[in-house]
């Protein structure tokens, strides 16, 4: 058993007879949709590196990270986590890769996405044939349930089935891509985090794949792990974004300045491209995350963002189509 949560912009879609699976919005801002004033989206998976047995990824796309975690006030762990980013499309049209997590199980149920998550079409999108997507994530069974996590949500893929040891794969490009775990042994399932989301972690500048990240998300400041002494305020209803010491201060980091906030993204799944739609989304436009059960999880990479109160907010959230009961 394992899981996959998912944070950040991805669509969960099953409105097509057939279809299950994860859309990832390419997260690249362009020019002429109005959507230059994004910061970009990258799609990526993290792993603990205590749980991953080897692999062969894209170099560049690969990136060791040290992550401070407070254990006790003024106490602090170093975790290892391993970022596995897919490129970004040199071209709209460039086909998607296909990631795929290991999964025997021939149902999918839906537990409440419905209920946790808004729905693309109560925007007015259509869902075009060839979206602009960076990848697609196959659900061919487990389970899916929606949980609040800070001021958004995480959908937990539940993975009951499967062979060891587990082997994610990626393909299109120029080979299959693969990054394989190591037996659970009893211990606690296998936590995978998949993120489309704004860069969330300062990555090493000495060569990109350095395995030091730590003093990048530096512990001075006076405040929690990584927060600048300057973030400790309310920025965004309760949630202070992208502050790391040593880093530069950007306060709108999550927000794009109109009521949709990065929630615009998904108009690189219209048939029409059209930011319109959702610019006319609002906070009353989601789902109640209070509603939601808070997401339980042993994750470094959650248990970082949950301790810098650096979850996304509602607008940079999942979406679906997705109708209840079992498929």
């Amino acid at each position: 058993m394992y899981t996959v949560s998912f944070i950040g912009l991805n669509y969960f879609n099953a409105c097509k007879v057939g279809e299950r699976d994860a859309l990832i919005p390419n997260g690249t801002p362009e020019g002429g949709m109005g959507l230059d004033q994004l910061p970009p989206h990258f799609a990526s998976f993290f792993i603990e590196e205590d749980r991953c047995d080897s692999y062969d990824w894209w170099p560049e796309q690969t990136y060791h990270l040290q992550i401070p975690l407070e254990i006790r006030i003024g106490e602090f762990r170093i975790a290892n986590v391993i970022e596995f980013r897919l490129p970004q499309k040199p071209k709209p049209e460039t086909p998607p890769v296909e990631l795929r997590f290991p999964c025997n199980q021939g149902t999918l149920k839906n537990r409440n996405l419905d209920d946790g998550l808004p729905s693309l079409q109560g925007f007015g999108v259509v869902l075009d044939d060839q979206p602009d997507v960076i990848a697609k994530v196959p659900f061919p069974g487990g389970d899916l349930e929606v949980f609040r996590f800070g001021g958004s949500t995480l959908v937990r893929w539940l993975i009951a089935d499967h062979h060891d040891p587990i082997k994610i794969t990626a393909s299109g490009g120029d080979k299959e891509r693969w990054v394989k775990l190591k037996n659970s042994d009893g211990s606690l399932p296998a936590e995978i985090v998949f993120s489309n989301t704004i860069e969330l972690v300062p990555h090493p500048t000495n060569g990109g794949n350095a395995k030091s990240t730590a003093q990048s998300v530096s512990m001075r400041g006076g405040g929690k792990a990584g927060m600048h002494p300057d973030m400790h305020a309310d920025m965004h209803g309760g949630m202070a974004h992208s502050a790391v010491a040593g880093a530069p201060v950007n306060a709108g980091m999550h927000h794009h300045g109109g009521s949709a906030g990065h929630f615009i993204l998904f108009a690189k799944l219209d048939k029409d491209r059209s930011v319109t739609k959702l610019n006319a989304a609002t906070a009353d436009s989601f789902p109640d995350t209070t509603n939601l059960r808070p997401a339980a999880f042993t994750h470094s990479y959650l248990s970082y963002l949950s301790s810098l109160r650096e979850t996304p907010e509602v607008q940079c959230s999942g979406s679906c189509c997705i109708k209840k009961g079992t498929s």
